[in-house]
């Protein structure tokens, strides 16, 4: 990597720099901030015509200037030096992003000319924050869900909701992640909404900052047109989008952390106290020094950020890395740099005829929005076939996995799997068939569980070391939206699991067990391994049995059952079949075809739903023991 910009991008820099100090003075961005739109569409326009500031980073064929990353950033630095509020973070970067990465060639060519010469704008809505897109669309019945319209046309119908957008009560066009296909296939679909679409209702968000403008956006069955191929999965390419928005918001930040340095040390070298200026003061200095320091490790950050994005760097979970630390470096140093001009430039720094609080209420505003530092410090799991194993994290234990990034998931720190007839396991199995334990574990227990549930964020549980666990994923029946449960689970030779809605200290079912048979079609996760099952309720002599296989395992349901003097709901999770690869699929449809067209051919060749019910019965298998998990479900 060089470090050194080249002529074009200096020039970039500096008519950019030139434009908003000639078009943005200060107030002229309060007054654009405090409209109802949130930004001056003249304002816009101009920054549109003569620097090309929308279509700076688009293809030259779309209308845009052709410009990578680098020239991004650069560009980014400078509005954020003067938190210019436009739709650019929203419109140029998001919502372009998404358009280049998933529309076919004709939908590209009729929408991104719009978006390049500023006379339309866009907004990307996404179910959870940035720039986590890889979680795009949701769960089963999370953030924006799609369907196709009746009479099976082009247009989709969209039913959901989602907050923050940025730019959602604004932009003339809404690209809308939703999520389709259920549990066992499902996958993002990107869609377009027209901002006057009967069933959409738009309404701007009460914001820290006003020079953002995030939205919440309701959708009632309106009707949309999915971009690209609605067979694929959109997320990936939505992932490298919000990477894109990242490193955006991250020279946002660096510029503003810039302008902060640069009026704090001017105000310093003015303000005088006994008769010196404050700046020659010891304190003074080493507290800007500290600043100077945040502010130029976080533009270095920001540059080989954006080399890396621009192919300088080939893998790509490095490239995510190398964003993320970037936007977590940049982020704290704009908080940096905004506290510490509020505390040398003194009492005139909180009024509101100062600039100096709209830098702050930014910085807080960007944490909330792209995530705290540290969460964006933390380790990921690397994209499968990547050239390079993954780091493990220290103090991990044997078997534990680091977090990902889907907020719809527990992640469990557990402890290596026992050895069957192991010591440990046999004074265990003695403690937990013991009266005194039957007794108190229904009371102690469940409370425990929940309170180091929470506390721990769904890693750790007392009773983990019990009972073989998996966590459920279910719909709940009035939320509509995905519930995690924590569940004691029995694996059976033919690989089925068997469930009980125990809910220690309640006098009803738990939840679960109704969303269950609302819904049968489920989640299952178990030593990391995720599995699309279906549910069955068991009843009659089958229900007996597997009872009795439960009170071996666990004696306390006993007397729960006696308490509450009701029988427990025992569920059979059977997994579904994986679906084919498109390759293997259509393999399978030409061996069919070919042999149907045989001469001779009988009833004992398999079809292919004989060769699907095959590959169910594999699939089917026995389940591999998973480490110890939680105890009752609360």
């Amino acid at each position: 990597m060089d470090p050194a910009l080249t002529q074009e991008q200096e020039a970039v820099r500096r008519a950019l720099r030139e434009a908003l100090a000639k078009h943005c003075p200060p107030e002229r961005i309060r007054t654009a901030a405090a409209s109802p739109a949130g930004y001056d569409p003249e304002l816009w326009r101009q920054l549109a015509d003569r620097p090309g500031l929308p279509g700076l980073a688009l293809p030259a064929e779309y209308g845009g200037a052709g410009l990578g990353p680098i020239e991004l950033a650069l560009a980014c630095e400078e509005t954020g030096r003067v938190l210019l509020p436009a739709p650019l973070l929203a419109s140029s970067v998001l919502a372009a992003g998404a358009l280049l990465a998933v529309a076919d060639r004709a939908q590209r060519a009729e929408l991104l000319p719009g978006l390049a010469s500023g006379e339309r704008t866009a907004a990307l809505v996404l179910p959870h924050p940035l720039p986590d897109g890889a979680a795009a669309g949701g769960g089963r019945s999370g953030g924006v869900q799609a369907r196709p319209g009746p009479g099976g046309g082009a247009r989709w119908l969209l039913y959901g909701e989602a907050e923050p957008v940025l730019d959602g009560a604004r932009a003339d066009l809404l690209l809308v992640a939703a999520h389709t296909g259920g549990f066992p296939r499902s996958r993002t679909v990107l869609c377009l909404v027209a901002g006057d679409a009967p069933g959409l209702t738009r309404s701007r968000c009460a914001a820290l900052d006003r020079t953002r403008a995030p939205a919440r956006v309701e959708l009632r069955d309106v009707p949309a047109l999915p971009l690209g191929d609605p067979e694929l999965d959109a997320g990936p390419a939505l992932a490298r989008t919000g990477l894109t928005a990242a490193l955006a918001g991250a020279a946002e930040a660096v510029g503003a952390a810039d302008r902060c340095l640069t009026s704090t040390v001017e105000y310093a070298q003015v303000r005088t106290q006994f008769g010196r200026p404050v700046g020659s003061f010891q304190a003074i200095k080493h507290l800007l020094a500290d600043v100077h320091v945040a502010v130029e490790s976080a533009r270095s950050a920001v540059y080989y950020a954006a080399w890396a994005l621009d192919g300088g760097v080939g893998d790509q979970d490095e490239t995510a890395a190398a964003v993320l630390l970037a936007l977590a470096r940049a982020l704290d140093g704009l908080h940096t740099a905004a506290a510490q001009a509020i505390q040398v430039h003194g009492g005139i720094a909180i009024t509101w005829e100062h600039d100096a609080h709209l830098y702050f209420k930014r910085a807080v505003a960007d944490q909330l929005l792209f995530g705290a530092p540290h969460r964006l410090r933390a380790p990921r799991p690397r994209t499968p076939g990547s050239s390079r194993p993954p780091a493990r994290p220290a103090g991990a234990a044997a078997g534990g996995r680091r977090p990902g990034p889907n907020p719809w998931r527990y992640e469990m720190a557990v402890a290596a799997p026992r050895p069957p007839g192991s010591r440990q396991e046999a004074v265990i199995r003695k403690v937990s068939s013991s009266r005194a334990f039957a007794l108190v574990a229904p009371r102690v227990l469940p409370r425990l569980d929940r309170g180091v549930h929470r506390l721990s964020g769904g890693r750790v549980m007392i009773s983990q070391y019990l009972l073989p666990s998996l966590f459920l994923t279910s719909t709940g029946r009035s939320s509509g939206r995905p519930r995690v449960t924590p569940l004691a689970c029995l694996p059976e030779p033919d690989g089925t699991l068997l469930v009980i809605g125990s809910n220690f200290g309640q006098t009803r079912h738990p939840a679960w067990t109704g969303n269950l048979l609302a819904a049968p079609e489920a989640l299952v996760e178990r030593q990391g391994r995720t599995l699309a099952v279906t549910a069955r309720l068991l009843d009659g002599p089958e229900r007996e049995q597997a009872w009795a296989r439960l009170l071996r395992m666990w004696p306390p349901y006993a007397v729960y059952q006696a308490r509450v003097e009701r029988r427990l709901r025992i569920f059979r999770l059977t997994p579904l079949p994986e679906p084919l690869p498109p390759a293997e699929r259509a393999a399978a449809a030409g061996q069919t075809a070919a042999g149907q067209t045989a001469a001779g051919q009988t009833a004992a060749e398999p079809t292919v739903a004989e060769q699907a019910a095959g590959a169910e019965q594999a699939a089917a298998g026995p389940a591999a023991e998973g480490p110890s998990g939680a105890g009752p479900n609360g």
